[in-house]
């Protein structure tokens, strides 16, 4: 789960626990946890979040309503809340403000319909913005 471009390959499993797997490219697969306690997990994005050299996690959950970042050390995971919610779906990360930093979007469908970001202000907190609220069963978010 570092940055480097090895063979390597990186795969995180969604689902009620949320599993990190690395495969190093001569290995079987080495199972880290990420979080047993996540619960609802619906979809994640990998990505070097805090820019240390490593992949960290973003995801959203039902359960209890949150969007997060797990933060990555040596494959400990710390969980860090970035917002709480009603009914997450997509979530992704990308710099929208291009100012050097990851800010992270979610679409929300059911009964919120709207498609919302948080402008990662460099001091572990974010402000939250909205992009769309009448976005009927918002599902997806893609960045190109």
């Amino acid at each position: 789960m570092d940055n480097v471009r090895d063979a390597g390959i990186f795969i995180i499993v969604v689902t009620l626990l949320t599993f990190g797997f690395a495969l190093p490219a001569s290995a079987d697969f080495e199972q880290h946890i990420v979080s047993d306690t996540f619960g609802g997990a619906l979809f994640h994005d990998t990505i070097d979040f805090d820019n240390d050299g490593d992949f960290d996690v973003v995801a959203s959950g039902r359960s209890p309503g949150q969007i997060v970042w797990f933060e990555n050390t040596n494959f400990n995971f710390s969980m860090h809340v970035i917002a709480t919610v009603s009914n997450p779906s997509r979530v992704r990360v990308c710099d929208i403000d291009e100012d050097g930093d990851y800010d992270v979007f979610a679409a929300f469908d059911l009964s919120q319909d709207s498609y919302e970001w948080w402008e990662n202000l460099n001091d572990g907190t974010f402000a939250h913005h909205y992009l769309d609220t009448y976005a009927y069963d918002a599902r997806n978010l893609e960045f190109g």
